[in-house]
């Protein structure tokens, strides 16, 4: 049963992220990948928004197999921020998740004139990145949520169990 479990479950799922699920990253952020269980396809996207829901702009997203990845066009700055994914499994199943982590790097000096020209520039960037992103982008109705593989074996081996011991139980009665 143990060995069948892969089959059972054959939808993907993520097996690991750079970052991960909570992670609190000491240094700067510059690029994220994330693993699956099984290869994806072209059309699968990732986005990393601040908690705010401002979207953090990206560079091109490459999938490789099973790994999606991308770059950051600028460092993230400290601070939370969600990455969502939607990909198509190799089974063709559409699939979709998402994670959180959070930046908290040294602080750099810079001088205050420099930072607020480039806040400013960043500001407009995403929004027009934005408005460009949200126009063209499909919505996909079908969503799965990834389940460990190990649960439904584990409740198959409980209900045995049990069943076993009601068994046991119900000879020794007579």
């Amino acid at each position: 049963m143990v060995l069948l479990s892969q089959h059972i479950f054959a939808h993907s799922y993520l097996t690991e992220s750079n970052p991960t699920d909570g992670e609190v990253i000491k240094e700067r952020l510059q690029q994220l990948t994330l693993t699956f269980s099984t290869e994806i396809e072209q059309t699968s996207v990732v986005e990393v928004s601040h908690l705010d829901g401002s979207n953090v702009p990206l560079g091109k997203i490459e999938i490789d197999g099973n790994e999606i990845g991308t770059t950051f066009l600028q460092p993230l700055e400290n601070g939370s921020y969600k990455v969502q994914w939607k990909i198509v499994g190799a089974d063709g199943h559409p699939i979709e998740g998402e994670f959180s982590f959070t930046v908290d790097a040294p602080i750099e000096e810079t001088p205050k004139e420099e930072k607020t020209e480039e806040s400013s520039d960043e500001e407009n960037q995403g929004t027009i990145e934005d408005k460009v992103s949200n126009d063209g982008k499909e919505e996909n109705t079908q969503t799965e949520q990834s389940i460990p593989t190990y649960i439904f074996p584990s409740i198959v081996v409980a209900l045995a169990l049990v069943g076993i011991g009601c068994l046991w139980w119900l000879m020794r009665r007579k």
